[in-house]
C-alpha cells in the first residue's frame, strides 16, 4: 500500500497516525520498502544468491527504492518474496556479511516499534 494510500487512511481515522511508522523516517530517503533498509551491494548479494539476478551497483540508476531500480535493469517484474524466502531458509554466509550501516538501520527500526508497545 503506497504511503499517500496509508496517510489517507490514517487521516479518516481507522488507523492511528502516531502509530505508523514510515521506512522513510529510517532510511533518510523521500521513498522506501524493507528492502531499503539493506545495503544495496548486500541486497544485491541476496539478489543473485536467490536466483532473482546478477546486478551490479553501476547498473542501477541510483535513485529511489531498490527494487524499482532492478526491475528497471531487469526489464520487468520479480517475486520479491523470493529473496525474502531464501534469506530465511538457507541465508549461507549472507547474514555474517551485514554490514553496520544495514544493522544500524534495522536498529532504528526496533527502537521505533518498540518505541510504541
Amino acid at each position: 500500500m503506497s504511503p499517500a494510500r496509508i496517510a489517507q487512511l490514517a487521516s479518516r481515522g481507522p488507523l492511528d497516525k502516531g502509530r505508523l511508522v514510515y521506512l522513510t523516517e529510517i532510511t533518510g530517503t523521500s521513498e522506501a520498502d524493507i528492502e531499503d533498509l539493506f545495503t544495496v551491494s548486500w541486497y544485491l548479494k541476496l539478489l543473485a544468491a536467490s536466483k532473482i539476478g546478477k546486478f551490479t551497483k553501476s547498473q542501477l540508476d541510483g535513485g529511489g527504492r531498490i527494487i524499482r531500480q532492478v526491475e528497471a535493469v531487469r526489464g520487468g517484474r520479480f517475486d520479491h518474496y523470493q529473496p525474502a524466502n531464501h534469506l530465511m531458509r538457507s541465508p549461507g554466509s549472507l547474514l555474517g556479511q551485514i554490514d553496520d550501516d544495514t544493522r544500524t538501520r534495522f536498529q532504528a527500526l526496533f527502537k521505533r516499534l518498540n518505541g510504541l508497545l
